[in-house]
């Protein structure tokens, strides 16, 4: 499988932080929902990219953050080119 450029192209990203849902004693079949893959990449690639990297954790999931800012198509193809598809 191959992560899609549209996964990232949304202005306030929604991810889970994997930190905490390990520490919660899930993977990250916890994070997929509805049969959409999860891809993996890290907040220093997103910072990196000029983008803001904010916690948004709720009570039904203390794990969720946002990922902040305008993406443009190098950006987001720079997201998708480091990311890991999960399943």
């Amino acid at each position: 499988m191959k992560v899609s450029t549209a996964a990232f192209k949304d202005p306030s990203l929604s991810v889970d932080r994997r930190r905490i849902v390990e520490a919660m004693g899930e993977d990250h079949q916890y994070t997929r929902k509805d049969g959409v893959g999860v891809a993996e990449f890290s907040v220093e690639l997103a910072v990196g990219l000029g983008l803001d990297c904010v916690s948004d954790e709720t009570d039904d999931n203390p794990a969720h953050a946002l990922i902040n800012g305008k993406k443009t198509r190098p950006i987001y193809r720079r997201l998708r080119d480091g990311s890991t598809f999960l399943e």
